[in-house]
């Protein structure tokens, strides 16, 4: 009857535990399209009335877009509305449209989020983002440009201009997935990531079970009595702590949804 208090509390942080795991591999993250890097913009295009940029992303669930803008003219505190459409190539109609609102001022600019419901089919599908300007005639509206080109995909059209300099539109593409497919994405592209979470949980189950023992035998004065003790819960520490770091894992490498 002694050890019942002590079986239950068990439980209770295994459950609690478990229920913590779950949640975090069944929530929805936004992660940035491989491939892509830190894409900054070189100089911004502007006033721009209209603009297309063609782009690939690896991933399905297409879900989000960053682009460099601000807005220049007019009275203090006017923004810029801008509707954006995203393609596919060849088609006439959009597949996705979004509208979103520029009130950067700064010729420093930032990026704008163009969100809209995930592309389920959107890997290796060739689309053109395209931007549009509501308001008018001001503020006058710019777009964050490339210096070179990172885009294979094809060039930036400036109100009806292709770019002859391999120019592309300063954009950073995101993708949403379960937490549980972020993760298997996040391993299989850098495996060392899992290696070093295993490394991490077989140090700390060591230590943890040196510290539980100690303590163990400091309460009970015999050694015997304590492997069984320190090792369940060393097991049951270990396990939370490495499930603390997935999570940590999740949360640092993309923008939780849900």
């Amino acid at each position: 009857m002694r050890r019942l208090p002590g079986v239950i509390l068990s439980l209770c942080v295994a459950v609690t535990f478990c229920i913590v795991a779950g949640i975090a591999l069944f929530a929805e993250f936004e992660r940035q399209a491989d491939g892509w890097g830190h894409m900054q913009r070189g100089f911004h295009a502007g006033p721009v009335s209209k603009i297309a940029q063609p782009f690939r992303v690896p991933h399905d669930n297409l879900s989000r877009i960053d682009v460099w803008a601000y807005v220049d003219g007019g009275e203090a505190g006017a923004a810029g509305d801008v509707i954006a459409r995203v393609i596919p190539h060849g088609a006439d109609a959009p597949i996705r449209e979004s509208r979103v609102r520029v009130t950067h001022p700064s010729k420093a600019g930032a990026p704008i989020k163009i969100r809209f419901s995930p592309i389920s089919d959107s890997r290796g599908v060739l689309y053109v983002l395209e931007l549009t300007t509501l308001s008018g005639p001001l503020p006058y509206l710019f777009l964050g440009i490339t210096s070179s080109d990172m885009n294979p995909a094809g060039q930036v059209s400036i109100n009806g201009d292709t770019s002859r300099a391999q120019f592309d539109l300063a954009m950073r593409p995101y993708w949403i997935g379960r937490g549980g497919r972020v993760l298997e994405h996040l391993v299989k592209s850098d495996p060392w990531r899992l290696f070093l979470v295993v490394d991490a949980a077989l140090w700390g189950l060591l230590i943890v079970f040196g510290v539980v023992a100690a303590w163990g035998i400091h309460e009970r004065g015999h050694w015997r009595s304590v492997i069984g003790y320190a090792a369940g819960w060393s097991a049951l520490i270990t396990l939370g702590l490495a499930t603390c770091a997935i999570i940590l894992l999740l949360i640092l490498s993309a923008d939780p949804r849900a």
